[in-house]
């Protein structure tokens, strides 16, 4: 008798997450192919370029010019406060649910926020730090300078 209904509960199942996995690996997919498509834009001669000549990260980051770095560090600081935000809402959010509800639920609904957040007040955070220094350093060797040693 209950057979039949164990199986159409357990399709339902399978195919309520069925459409989640494909989407996952198409997010995958996605991102492999635009790391891929970076590291084949920026060789290493324009890398070298861009650490050598301050005035082509500007025009790539469309900064005008040297006296225009003030306001840009303007729009960046505010970039930093409006990343700030889901970063809170994150904090929140996952220090709620973990007080008053399940923990997995607050895993996952507060981690998007804060992996948003933090990656943008870091992206952010390090393009402020290469106007004001006036010297590019790629991400990975601001974030990490101990690992990537010149």
């Amino acid at each position: 008798m209950f057979k039949k209904t164990r199986a159409r509960i357990k399709t339902g199942i399978h195919n309520a997450f069925h459409p989640s996995v494909e989407h996952l690996s198409g997010l995958n997919d996605d991102l492999r192919y635009r790391l891929s498509w970076l590291k084949a834009r920026r060789s290493p001669e324009l890398q070298r370029e861009l650490e050598e000549d301050f005035s082509r990260v500007l025009s790539a980051w469309g900064i005008a010019g040297e006296r225009e770095i003030p306001t840009a560090l303007r729009m960046l600081r505010l970039r930093v406060l409006v990343f700030c935000l889901p970063l809170a809402l994150g904090g929140l959010i996952l220090g709620m649910l973990t007080l008053f509800g399940n923990a997995f639920f607050a895993l996952a609904s507060g981690l998007p926020f804060l992996a948003v957040g933090l990656l943008g007040c870091l992206t952010t955070l390090w393009r402020m730090s290469v106007l004001v220094d006036r010297r590019f350093v790629p991400f990975s060797r601001w974030l990490c300078p101990f690992l990537f040693k010149k």
